[in-house]
């Protein structure tokens, strides 16, 4: 607008395309209720930062449970806990999916949950386990591995898990994106609410 194009102090930072809330409560004199509502953004920014670093968690995390299964059910034979079972019969669901986001957050966040998602490599997604998921998978213990892992033959209830899976992340991703781009809507209207009347006072 004509307002806003009016020169005025650090007026082009405050057209940045990411706002930044910490620097605007510096730089502009915002009211009471406009300083309440611009932290109330700033929670509403850093919830949705964390549910997207943890959905992002979830999504190499399908990867990685593929690329688990072989060396987790090998272990599992060589101890004797699966019979006659063969690798190909087997559901290989991980059970950790089944979390809610808030129990899958604070798991991605424990150290066996980073050192499981540490060696995330999406160039590899059909392939074996890379040395590094192989030792995480070695620090699970064979109570762990068995309640983990779906070792179900012709399982109904996880078929075509990693497609369901993957399909459930993307969803999810679409919310948060309409979500992100919305509190930083309302931020940058709240900001340039605040500078067309720095601006207007000043002249």
């Amino acid at each position: 607008s004509d307002a806003m194009a009016a020169p005025g102090p650090n007026q082009s930072d405050l057209e940045t395309k990411d706002v930044s809330f910490d620097f605007e409560a510096d730089k502009v004199a915002f009211s009471s209720s406009e300083r309440q509502r611009l932290n109330q953004l700033r929670k509403e920014k850093l919830r949705l930062d964390n549910r997207k670093e943890m959905l992002q968690a979830r999504d190499n995390f399908i990867v990685i449970a593929k690329q688990r299964v072989k060396h987790a059910f090998d272990r599992l034979k060589a101890h004797g806990s699966v019979g006659n079972l063969q690798l190909k019969d087997i559901c290989g669901f991980d059970n950790r999916f089944s979390l809610s986001d808030e129990e899958f957050d604070e798991w991605r966040k424990s150290e066996k949950g980073a050192l499981l998602l540490a060696d995330f490599s999406a160039q590899d997604n059909a392939g074996e386990a890379s040395p590094q998921l192989k030792k995480a998978v070695d620090t699970e213990s064979i109570e762990e591995l068995l309640q983990t892992l779906c070792l179900k033959k012709r399982c109904e209830r996880h078929k075509q898990w990693t497609k369901v899976m993957q399909q459930e992340v993307l969803f999810e991703q679409s919310i948060l994106k309409e979500q992100s781009d919305k509190c930083h809507k309302d931020a940058e209207e709240l900001v340039k609410k605040a500078v067309l009347r720095m601006f207007s006072s000043e002249n």
